[in-house]
């Protein structure tokens, strides 16, 4: 692909080569977490730019690849949409930080969406709407090799700019798979250059989906005597 959205950073091409490869050790986490981040405070390391990037997972669950080069104490917002949270990163500025997240929605009919968010001042979830109308992201299954993986663009929701809502459909030769990584190499937020990455579980869209279209079935009549 070419142009000013292209993969044209050997660093985080190099990244996202090597998330792939890696995989995700937790590949039995929920594709739905709502309560995790209840009272949640955790202190982590980050960097931004060049910096030693990586991925890692916080001991509830809560998932994310970023890195900084100083550690600190921050408690996550609840998701908005019943989705899970994953953490980007943060920004500076003369008031203090800001933190992004992306909330990401269960698998629905082959389309992953996922929700830009970031805080308010008490540290509750808020959308962080972006003027970008597309974000570019490498797909693979987890643990799958990675002369599999794929480009894959999102796009903001219904063509909204600025929008904080991003889709994208999965590609036909993952449609059978079950669990699926996506990298996001690079997003700009507040002016800080993050990236991160997210799994879903198709399999769990199968599971819902059979519950939701199922109907009990309907009582029978008793016998008359």
């Amino acid at each position: 692909m070419n142009g000013p959205n292209s993969y044209l950073s050997l660093p985080f091409l190099f990244f996202a080569i090597v998330v792939l490869a890696v995989g995700c050790e937790d590949s039995g986490a929920p594709a739905v977490t709502t309560d995790m981040h209840e009272d949640f405070d955790h202190t982590h390391k980050h960097a931004h730019g060049e910096g030693s990037e990586h991925e890692h997972e916080h001991q509830d669950g809560f998932e994310g690849s970023h890195a900084h080069p100083h550690s600190h104490s921050h408690r996550h917002g609840e998701p908005l949409f019943g989705g899970k949270i994953t953490s980007i990163g943060h920004s500076h500025h003369k008031g203090g930080e800001a933190h992004y997240h992306a909330e990401v929605m269960p698998v629905v009919d082959g389309v992953i969406t996922f929700h830009l968010l970031t805080e308010t001042a008490d540290g509750k979830s808020k959308s962080y709407p972006v003027e970008e109308k597309e974000i570019l992201s490498l797909i693979n299954e987890v643990n799958g090799e990675p002369i599999r993986a794929s480009e894959l663009v999102f796009a903001s929701k219904d063509d909204q700019s600025p929008s904080s809502t991003f889709v994208a459909t999965i590609p036909d030769k993952f449609s059978e798979s079950q669990k699926l990584l996506i990298v996001i190499p690079k997003i700009t937020l507040g002016g800080e250059r993050l990236n991160f990455s997210f799994t879903v579980d198709q399999n769990n869209e199968s599971k819902e989906t059979q519950q939701t279209d199922s109907e009990p079935d309907s009582p029978q009549p008793e016998k008359a005597k």
